[in-house]
């Protein structure tokens, strides 16, 4: 028998910070750290999923957490760790229901604006239950989220049918539809209260490096278990050594 489990006070549940502390360069302003895993590929390409391009962090917190109230696209924190105006930008994305959503711009304190996003495969539409192409789609849907297709807008009122019967991998509509299977696009409307998760960057998508005139201290949402490659980049053009760190 192994021996029996020890806390240790890590959270596995969600990414482990690795806090890197960054030295200031002279002539540089802000400073990122790009990161990744051995497995995915060349060490140092850093790849941190299985997605060919660099992974990037810019926050302090590595991932940041609240309780957010969400209406007509824009994101209110109600509860949690503040979005972070200096680094977040339009493009950077967030984690809300277990879809990442782009910003529309760059936050204020309390509050951001999220887009509407295309959906994967097709929907049809017969009544009021709108099916989906894409396997486990169902599960992405609230109520009072929304769904475009066709040219019409409709509201989620049942969702999550994913009994695999008759309606399976589908939602019910506040609206009677008749829909061929079509390309489609969806946005969270009025949902109210939800948590959030602050999330990484890709190399080719937009994020602003964290103000480090000073120095600073920027965390890798790190896996955990995994040796874990980083490298910090200024936006001098300067980088520093690639280090490589075993994450708890």
């Amino acid at each position: 028998m192994p021996p029996p489990f020890q806390p240790d006070g890590v959270t596995r549940d969600r990414f482990v910070p690795i806090t890197v502390r960054v030295a200031a360069k002279s002539g540089a302003g802000r400073a990122s750290v790009k990161f990744g895993y051995a497995e995915n590929g060349p060490s140092e390409s850093f790849y941190c999923t299985s997605r060919r391009e660099a992974c990037i962090a810019v926050d302090t917190m590595a991932q940041r957490t609240g309780q957010i109230a969400i209406a007509n696209g824009t994101v209110t924190l109600q509860s949690g760790d503040a979005f972070d105006a200096s680094t977040w930008k339009a493009g950077t994305r967030i984690q809300i229901l277990g879809s990442e959503w782009p910003l529309l711009e760059a936050p204020a304190a309390n509050s951001l604006r999220i887009r509407s996003q295309a959906g994967p495969g097709k929907v049809s539409g017969i009544g009021n239950i709108v099916h989906f192409s894409n396997p486990g789609e169902c599960v992405k849907h609230p109520k009072n989220s929304r769904i475009t297709a066709n040219g019409t807008t409709v509201t989620v009122t049942n969702p999550w049918l994913c009994d695999g019967g008759t309606k399976g991998n589908s939602v019910g509509i506040a609206e009677s539809v008749n829909w061929m299977p079509s390309n489609w696009s969806w946005d969270l409307g009025n949902i109210g209260l939800q948590a959030y998760r602050s999330t990484f960057q890709y190399a080719s998508q937009a994020y602003q490096a964290q103000p480090c005139l000073k120095g600073c201290t920027i965390q890798i949402p790190g896996i955990s278990q995994r040796v874990l490659y980083y490298q910090i980049v200024y936006d001098n053009g300067q980088v520093e050594p690639m280090v490589a760190v075993a994450v708890p």
